[in-house]
């Protein structure tokens, strides 16, 4: 069954949190303004849970070090499923 907008929920936390892993994809957006930013991120607790989930908003207290690297040649795009209504990666 996929997962349209209404089935998902999101969670805000106010916890600080160390930053344990962040991956996900960059893609021009169709029309060339706001980039369409796909983050997952797993974060560690001062109690040592781990929290993980898709990243929308984060303020960094000192620094993050992260590497974006570009795939030459790819044939991939992200556009509006008309089966999920959510934004999609597609081969093109």
């Amino acid at each position: 069954m996929p997962v349209k907008p209404e089935n998902t929920n999101e969670i805000e936390e106010k916890d600080p949190f160390e930053l344990l892993s962040l991956e996900g994809n960059l893609f021009p957006s169709e029309s060339d303004k706001e980039p369409i930013i796909h983050l997952h991120v797993m974060l560690g607790s001062p109690s040592g849970s781990v929290k993980g989930g898709h990243l929308f908003k984060a303020n960094v207290f000192t620094t993050t070090e992260i590497v974006i690297g570009k795939i030459a040649g790819s044939s991939v795009h992200k556009a509006k499923s008309d089966v999920t209504g959510l934004i999609e990666l597609f081969k093109k």
